[in-house]
């Protein structure tokens, strides 16, 4: 049982280690911590998203852009509009009533969401902070140690079984 969690556990932070180490410019893949509920359900609190990089979006594309402070949203887009002769989309989380208050230019999306990893957004946040790596690390580490102690719990007991019986 310890063993099964220890692999799960593992795989996860693989993957996301993979998933958030591999440079952009490798994967063509750049990803993002959902860090709101805006976009429930169709992408979870604490999601992982990859966003490949695309300036033409349509109705109905999720997609990552930059507010003019420099803050990563995504949302759905909900509609085209001109704004001074040139095309702006109407953004808008799916969990949110009313669209955002201001329409954005196309130059300010980097891009249109194609990957969702539920919950693996904690684990990638965790990974690019040092006390969350070395936490990741010691957890691991536990559970490793763990694995092995019940191992060898587990053999001694038949081994001391296995005497009993060659002694009746």
């Amino acid at each position: 049982m310890i063993g099964g969690a220890l692999a799960v556990w593992i795989g996860i932070v693989a993957v996301s280690a993979i998933v958030t180490l591999v440079p952009p410019r490798v994967s063509g893949i750049e990803t993002f911590t959902i860090r709101g509920g805006s976009m429930e359900p169709a992408i979870p609190l604490g999601s992982l998203v990859g966003v490949i990089a695309d300036h033409d979006p349509v109705v109905g594309d999720i997609v990552s852009y930059t507010t003019s402070n420099d803050v990563v949203v995504t949302h759905r887009v909900i509609d085209v509009v001109a704004v001074d002769g040139e095309p702006h989309l109407v953004m808008q989380g799916d969990a949110n009533e009313d669209p955002d208050p201001v329409p954005i230019h196309p130059d300010a999306v980097i891009g249109r969401v194609q990957l969702v990893f539920p919950l693996l957004g904690y684990v990638a946040w965790l990974l690019s902070i040092p006390v969350g790596l070395a936490g990741l690390a010691t957890g691991a580490g536990t559970l490793l140690l763990l694995a092995f102690l019940l191992e060898d719990i587990e053999s001694q007991r038949a081994e001391r079984a296995r005497l009993r019986l060659g002694k009746i």
